[in-house]
């Protein structure tokens, strides 16, 4: 502990007062105070000139817990999906009345597609002693990632109506998000005579479960 407010105090049973008392850390009274844990021994000497030996091992007691407080904060999923914080992402203070650094924690540092909205986080901190302090902190996750678009051609067949129809599969080349694709789109899916046999671009848009839209 860094705090110094241990106290020992002396109780004199048997021989001749006054006492002098010698400490080993240079005190001559029979209490002292403002003490460390640490080793204290001392010497007292009677009025006959008779001497005592007496040694205490001064312990900290400490059973207050840390203080802690943490900041709500947004977290973008990265391109993999994924997202680490680490307990100073979302801390603004910590204090202990004896440890200085209280070792930092939280609950849970990983999030993913399946993580996306309001999480509760708990962020704890645990002084030398045992004693741990907690603070919930909301991490709302976010996936503001584009899908990523990959396109083939694709010849469609015209049929005995005379109109072709292009499903947004058939120009699929294996688009990809982490989070996954809810819709696959073309702008355009009809086609007649007039256009048989010519090359006819056409933009395939595909969306993620956010609303993420991406177009090739």
């Amino acid at each position: 502990s860094n705090h110094s407010n241990g106290a020992i105090t002396i109780s004199n049973e048997g021989g001749s007062p006054p006492y002098d008392y010698n400490w080993n850390t240079g005190d001559d009274t029979g209490t002292i105070d403002n003490l460390p844990p640490g080793l204290y021994e001392v010497t007292i000497t009677d009025a006959n000139g008779c001497t005592a030996d007496f040694s205490w091992i001064l312990e900290a007691d400490d059973q207050i817990e840390p203080v802690v407080e943490g900041i709500d904060i947004i977290a973008f999923l990265s391109e993999e999906g994924t997202y680490f914080i680490d307990p100073g992402d979302i801390l603004i203070s910590v204090e202990d009345n004896c440890d200085p650094e209280p070792e930092l924690s939280i609950d849970n540092p990983f999030f993913d597609c399946a993580s996306i909205g309001p999480n509760t986080v708990i962020l704890s901190a645990t002084d030398e002693f045992g004693n741990v302090g907690t603070d919930e902190v909301m991490v709302t996750v976010i996936d503001a990632s584009l899908p990523q678009v990959n396109t083939v051609e694709a010849v469609v067949p015209i049929g005995a109506d005379g109109i072709a129809w292009l499903d947004p599969f058939m120009v699929d080349g294996g688009s990809y998000d982490p989070c996954g694709i809810i819709d696959l789109s073309v702008d355009q899916n009809i086609f007649d005579c007039t256009q048989l046999g010519a090359f006819i671009p056409v933009t395939l848009t595909v969306t993620d479960p956010s609303g993420n839209t991406a177009s090739e």
